[in-house]
């Protein structure tokens, strides 16, 4: 995609870090909040099977629950490149 638009001296680098919240909640109203297609996928649904969906992710967030709150490895890709002219 960088080379096809004329960009030079490409890097990708891939970055792991940790997302920490306060709880499974915490992480369940952000994925709510911030991720579209999430909601998108679930739009179409009657109210009784969003409910059920959204309480199967958030009991699925829980594995990630410590005694210090949520906390869930991330993996961030980024990439860089120059272009002239």
């Amino acid at each position: 995609m960088f080379a096809g638009n004329g960009f030079e001296n490409i890097e990708k680098r891939t970055l792991l870090h940790s997302l920490k919240l306060g709880s499974a909640s915490d992480a369940l109203i952000m994925i709510q909040e911030a991720f579209g297609a999430y909601r998108a996928v679930l739009a179409d649904s009657p109210e009784p099977v969003r409910t059920a969906a959204w309480a199967e992710v958030e009991e699925m967030l829980k594995e990630f629950e410590t005694s210090e709150g949520f906390e869930a490895p991330i993996e961030v890709l980024v990439a860089a490149g120059s272009k002239h002219g």
